[in-house]
């Protein structure tokens, strides 16, 4: 079994279109199992960039994605309808999906002084973990609060997704869960 994680940046990163072909040649030269894919995103105009990926790779793929709405589309030059979020390719049919939201810290204490230089991403931007069953295994995939200024998020969202697991993966699988 071959899994491959990838952030694939599809969001706000360069050169998307060029990058896309480029995944899909390199991941069909793993010839991966699963796929998880992060920041992934689709709006009214654009296909899932999950999905089209699926779409390109040689051979039969199922997937599923997990994404929310974005609080603050014009924040990083998005349509409206913009989701964003994970997604799970799997060359086998998917069984069963969850989608959950990563809490974030209640806690007002921040370190650092997030005005003095604005985040890349907005503020209050929902992350998640998507869980899929496929040919009888768990598979996860996360993206936790990136900045590191507001690490103090990650603490939280790290112990919700190993309650998380431990609640929805299958204990009679011969397979561990697979984290990505």
């Amino acid at each position: 079994m071959r899994v491959v994680q990838l952030n694939v940046d599809s969001l706000i990163g360069p050169r998307w279109a060029e990058r896309r072909h480029e995944i899909v040649t390199w991941l069909d030269e793993l010839e991966p199992g699963v796929v998880c894919l992060q920041e992934v995103w689709q709006d009214h105009r654009h296909p899932n960039t999950g999905g089209w990926i699926a779409e390109q790779l040689t051979g039969a793929w199922h997937w599923e994605f997990g994404g929310f709405a974005v609080p603050d589309p014009d924040a990083v030059g998005a349509d409206p309808s913009l989701r964003f979020g994970s997604a799970i390719l799997s060359r086998w049919p998917i069984d069963a999906v969850e989608l959950m939201s990563l809490p974030v810290s209640r806690d007002d204490h921040c370190p650092v002084d997030l005005t003095a230089r604005p985040p890349a991403l907005p503020l209050g931007m929902p992350f998640e973990l998507l869980h899929v069953r496929t040919a009888g295994l768990d598979v996860y995939s996360t993206h936790l609060q990136p900045l590191p200024a507001q690490a103090f998020h990650r603490v939280k969202q790290v112990l919700f997704i190993d309650d998380a697991v431990g609640r929805t993966c299958d204990p009679s699988s011969s397979m561990p869960p697979i984290i990505c």
